[in-house]
């Protein structure tokens, strides 16, 4: 099997070397059985040496003699035996194994130093070991492949699952010596015990673990692989929603209506559950951009009700429920919910004096509400007093659209308030009605006329402010105006030219008065 070098002595012409044959293995007992010989001869010819002497070998770390005796003599070219053993080499677990082999000689006629060298002995089959190992999810039966190199000189093969590399999590069982492949036929004690072992995450580290008995040691071999967590979504039992506030569902008549912003909406959902040893995280419902969350605890929650509150939306809307678990995994469900809009009430409102001037005062409203299916209902009511003096009169009931006649003194300004109210809320006007002023008043007694003034003496035009005469051109030829400001009454009368230029002009106040006579440019020429 081997041959050292050739080692020299201190005869040059005696050398020698070491052989060493494995002559056979034990896979059982993981041994080699070796032949270690040493073979010495001359290297010139005419010449033979004899004598007794003694020839030491080390084997793998043992120490060995024999005796050389006279009648062993060393010829030309021919090999003379001086040491011959047979030992048992113990490998090393996994089966390899490399000796040292040294030897020296001690002779009547001539000696050598220890000289040696490695020796590499067959590698002994061993334990079973992974051809393939899969990574798989938790509802598989996993396929292992492997190798057997012992064949049926292993007592046995095992297979397992371990968390830890160590311990056999699902427990070991035996596979073929002679096979191939083996598939885990997982029982649900199995499973459950894999799922327990990854409660917040989806997926798991597992060791399959091969343990090989040989020759009464035991080997392993170990394949690290992800065993997946799938189809575990957290299950949303049945959902169901209503108004649970009395006083809307007094007015719909029905706790399916949500009135926006009024109605108390609450959901119920028969079952929450987490599956596969996850536990319940949390429960959030979204409408129109608005979120509910609720934090969860333990595996199964029976019975689940979660209070929304108000919706502030004028549609119908779509509840979004999400429920999440210690994984990360979701549940959703959609449910429609009907939504009646609602609004604050509001009015079109009118209050105008007969011929703006007559006591006669009308009032007319128009409400804008929400309908709420038909089950709204407005009311209108008003009340008036003297401008900023005293409380308001009784409260009084109005129709919506109708028009009601108020008397109100013609000589007085007057506040009136109009309250807008339906089922929930109210809007209030204040409005104010002024002195009773026509735009044109003819008084046939006083034979009197009068343009946004009353005449208050017999035969008189009387205006308020201005007169304008104006030409065919709408040029201003005649302008009369008045004022008051600051308590300082001040009257001007111009008279113009075809040109629109002015001619005259007469100014008065409190304080005096001036006439102005201008030139055909419009600049004054005399002042009076």
């Amino acid at each position: 099997m081997a041959t050292s070098p050739y080692f020299s002595t201190s005869n040059q012409y005696i050398k020698y070397d070491i052989h060493v044959d494995e002559v056979s293995t034990s896979i059982a007992n993981n041994t080699s059985y070796v032949h270690v010989y040493v073979l010495v001869w001359r290297t010139n010819s005419g010449y033979t040496t004899s004598g007794t002497g003694t020839c030491y070998c080390t084997i793998n770390g043992t120490s060995y003699s024999q005796s050389i005796s006279s009648s062993q003599t060393i010829y030309h070219n021919s090999d003379t035996r001086i040491f011959d053993k047979y030992v048992t080499i113990p490998h090393n677990a996994d089966g390899s194994k490399t000796i040292y082999v040294s030897s020296y000689i001690s002779h009547a006629r001539f000696s050598s130093s220890s000289q040696g060298f490695n020796v590499t002995l067959s590698k002994i089959p061993r334990k079973a070991d992974f051809t393939n190992a899969p990574n798989f999810t938790d509802e598989d039966d996993p396929v292992i492949s492997y190798t057997n190199p012992a064949g049926s000189a292993a007592d046995s093969i095992e297979a397992c699952i371990s968390l830890d590399g160590t311990t056999d999590t699902v427990a070991y069982r035996s596979i073929p010596l002679d096979g191939t492949s083996y598939q885990f036929t997982l029982t649900a004690s199995d499973r459950s015990t894999l799922l327990a072992a990854t409660p917040n995450s989806n997926s798991l580290t597992v060791h399959f673990l091969l343990k090989t008995v040989l020759g009464g040691a035991t080997y392993y071999s170990d394949a690290e692989r992800t065993m997946s967590v799938v189809n575990a979504a957290p299950v949303l039992g049945a959902i169901t929603y209503e108004d649970i506030e009395p006083t809307t569902v007094a007015i719909t008549g029905n706790d399916q209506k949500i009135i926006q912003d009024h109605s108390d909406l609450q959901f119920s959902i028969s079952k929450l559950e987490a599956v596969k040893s996850a536990t319940l995280d949390n429960i959030e419902i979204v409408i129109n951009e608005v979120t509910f969350t609720d934090t969860l605890s333990g595996s199964v929650v029976n019975s689940y009700t979660a209070d929304f509150g108000t919706v502030n939306s004028s549609q119908d809307e779509t509840a979004t429920i999400t429920l999440t678990d210690s994984r990360g995994n979701v549940a959703v469900a959609q449910v429609p919910v009907t939504v009646l809009e609602w609004y604050v009430p509001s009015a079109l409102t009118s209050l105008r004096r007969v011929s703006n001037f007559y006591d006669e005062t009308n009032l007319t409203v128009n409400a804008d509400y929400a309908s709420l299916d038909g089950n709204n209902v407005v009311t209108i009511t008003y009340e008036y007093r003297e401008s900023g003096s005293g409380p308001y009169s009784a409260p009084v009931t109005m129709n919506d659209g109708d028009t009601v006649q108020l008397v109100l003194d013609n000589t007085k300004e007057w506040d009136v308030r109009v309250i807008v109210s339906d089922l929930f809320d109210s809007t209030t006007y204040n409005l104010t009605i002024g002195i009773g002023i026509p735009i044109l008043f003819i008084d046939r007694k006083r034979r009197s006329v009068g343009v946004g003034a009353i005449p208050d003496q017999d035969n008189m035009l009387v205006a308020d402010r201005r007169i304008s005469l104006k030409n065919p051109q709408h040029e201003t030829v005649l302008d009369l105006w008045s004022s008051t400001s600051s308590g300082i009454r001040s009257a001007m009368i111009t008279i113009k030219n075809h040109f629109n230029t002015a001619l005259v002009t007469i100014f008065g106040s409190n304080f005096g008065g001036n006439l102005y006579l201008n030139n055909a440019d419009g600049n004054p020429s005399a002042k009076l």
